[in-house]
């Protein structure tokens, strides 16, 4: 009975795998169309009176949101699928960070919160070997993650121990409730506590543990300690090993 459980259970993992790789890729091509038609519209039309032009961010904003959603899709599904692949090379931690971060600089600005990280310094510079894409990525989905949260400020650190370098985003938000701790990277679990955005996947934070432990790393998330002005906030951690460095 047991066994006939554990194999029920894995062919319906399979068939969520399967669903998510097909509904991600139904999704890319009209996504794309309407992006582009967006875009398109912005940049070669005068003629756009200011009410039309709003409609029109909207559309390029939400076609983002639903690009993101089916890349999403797509990673977990290749995890899960056992496809998901890193290639590895000697990276620059601290360019890695400052480039993801660099990138939601517009999206902090727009949520009216304070983001501070690391600038890359070559003569400081951390060096490991790692996929400097992926750990964009997680850079990426952390960092969007606790803007969300954000009351007015979000912090990024890179710091090298002993046998491994650490990348520590911390916000001033509310911080995580207990209850969600054991299931915060589980994919499609979204949390109690609720951002000043609720465009979430719940789909971010399991596709950072997959990286990290493709990696074989570890990520991890607290409540920092109670600050003087009463908030605690959230603070994730991943640890990148350095023993491969080159």
């Amino acid at each position: 009975m047991i066994a006939r459980d554990i194999t029920d259970e894995k062919k319906l993992e399979e068939m969520k795998s399967d669903f998510l790789s097909m509904v991600s890729h139904e999704l890319s091509t009209p996504i794309s169309v309407v992006s582009g038609a967006a875009d398109q519209l912005k940049t070669s039309s005068s003629s756009l009176d200011e009410r039309q032009s709003k409609y029109v961010d909207m559309i390029s904003r939400n076609a983002a949101r639903l690009s993101r959603l089916a890349m999403d899709f797509q990673e977990i599904a290749r995890m899960e699928g056992g496809r998901f692949q890193i290639r590895t090379k000697p990276i620059r931690l601290q360019r890695a960070v400052e480039s993801a971060c660099s990138s939601l600089s517009q999206m902090a600005k727009d949520l009216h919160v304070k983001m501070s990280y690391p600038r890359a310094d070559d003569a400081r510079d951390t060096q490991l070997n790692a996929d400097v894409d992926r750990i964009e990525q997680v850079v990426t989905n952390l960092v969007r993650n606790a803007l969300r949260f954000a009351r007015s400020s979000v912090e990024i650190r890179v710091e090298h121990i002993d046998s491994e370098c650490r990348i520590i985003v911390e916000d001033d938000g509310p911080g995580i409730d207990p209850d969600d701790v054991p299931r915060l990277f589980t994919k499609f679990y979204r949390g109690k506590q609720r951002g000043k955005i609720k465009d979430g996947s719940g789909l971010g934070l399991a596709i950072v543990r997959g990286i990290v432990e493709a990696h074989g790393g570890s990520v991890r998330a607290e409540n920092r300690a109670a600050q003087a002005e009463g908030s605690t906030g959230a603070r994730f951690t991943v640890a990148l090993p350095l023993h491969n460095r080159s």
